[in-house]
């Protein structure tokens, strides 16, 4: 008996890998739902208030890192973000401030019992860099979570799920009731 061939369909033959992407959104997200349910620490776990301090910087370093900026780039995006520059703070001195240098940046985030980062750079970093890490460092200890637009329309689409569940099952008993 001879060994006959088969003829395939040439489109049979290319597997398709997309489902490599799909695994590796499922890890991600699972990992950052990992993060969000792990305990923080609370205001008595911390023996000083250095450890604060410590705790912000590694914050912050974690937002440069992610943003993929240098810290030579976010010093020059803070002073844009606040329109500063050596020739403003000589013209207009109360109003206008020296810019931040790479410098001082460093001792901020390197030094952070030496030198405690002011509110309003922390502001001005969250923005450049994109990232609430050093929101979620200031406001975790108190058992608090920072929540970002995308959490925000998670949580909504979920809320709304609820609602719907809800209405469907006051639906039933009201037709149960005839």
């Amino acid at each position: 008996m001879a060994r006959r061939r088969e003829k395939l369909d040439p489109s049979q033959r290319i597997i398709d890998f997309t489902w490599g992407q799909q695994v590796d959104r499922y890890v991600e997200e699972r990992q950052d739902i990992q993060a969000a349910i792990e305990q923080p620490r609370t205001p008595s776990d911390y023996e000083n208030e250095f450890e604060y301090g410590f705790e912000l910087a590694t914050a912050i370093k974690k937002a440069i890192r992610q943003s993929g900026l240098s810290r030579e780039q976010v010093v020059d995006e803070i002073n844009a973000f606040f329109d500063r520059s050596h020739e403003g703070a000589k013209t207009d001195p109360p109003s206008c401030r020296n810019p931040l240098t790479i410098n001082m940046l460093n001792k901020y985030i390197c030094k952070p019992d030496e030198a405690p980062i002011p509110a309003y750079y922390l502001v001005a970093l969250m923005f450049v860099t994109g990232s609430l890490e050093p929101a979620r460092a200031l406001v975790e200890p108190m058992g608090a979570q920072v929540v970002d637009e995308e959490d925000v329309k998670q949580l909504t689409l979920g809320k709304i799920d609820q609602n719907i569940s809800e209405l469907q099952r006051l639906k039933k008993e009201l037709r149960g009731v005839r």
